[in-house]
């Protein structure tokens, strides 16, 4: 059984996106909807991200030190290395965030550009022989998928999901 140490509080992993596409299909056309994580949204915002951005760098070392020993005294070593990885990832972000403006703004470029990747990865991997589904795409990888039937509520309020973590609980 694998474990993350902080939980789902750092995004970054196939359960916990920082950003996904949730894409859906009528019986004729897609429609796709690209959310970033909530701690992403705040790492945008000047002032605010100072302080988030100084709250995600703790929960990152405190993630790596914990895999680190763990991965000292366990047989899943692998699983591990891939949270110290998503550990320094977030440790990464972090230090751009914790800068007043010129970080916000670095963030804001790398986001859009995390973004139209995203979407045009899911883009591509649409066909109508899937209509009538939901697919959540992130890093490169379908996640998850759900049958539905598309009508004009539903369609809605698959558009108005707000945030991966929405998305991952209505899949």
């Amino acid at each position: 059984m694998s474990f993350s140490a902080t939980r789902n509080i750092l995004p970054g992993s196939p359960s916990n996106p920082d950003i996904a596409t949730l894409m859906f299909a009528s019986s004729t056309a897609w429609h796709g909807n690209t959310k970033m994580h909530r701690l992403n949204y705040l790492g945008n915002i000047p002032v605010v991200s100072t302080f988030t951005g100084l709250g995600r760098a703790l929960l990152a070392l405190a993630h790596m030190i914990i895999h680190c020993v763990a991965a000292i005294f366990s047989k899943m070593r692998d699983h591990h290395f891939k949270e110290i990885a998503l550990g320094a990832w977030n440790f990464g972000i972090a230090l751009i965030e914790i800068l007043p403006i010129i970080g916000n703004i670095i963030m804001v470029i790398i986001n859009l550009r995390r973004i139209v990747l995203c979407e045009r990865f899911a883009q591509s991997h649409q066909n109508m022989s899937t209509a009538n589904q939901a697919v959540l795409y992130a890093y490169g990888q379908e996640i998850a998928r759900k049958p539905i039937v598309l009508d004009d509520n539903l369609k809605e309020q698959l558009n108005n999901l707000n945030t991966t973590t929405e998305m991952l609980k209505y899949m």
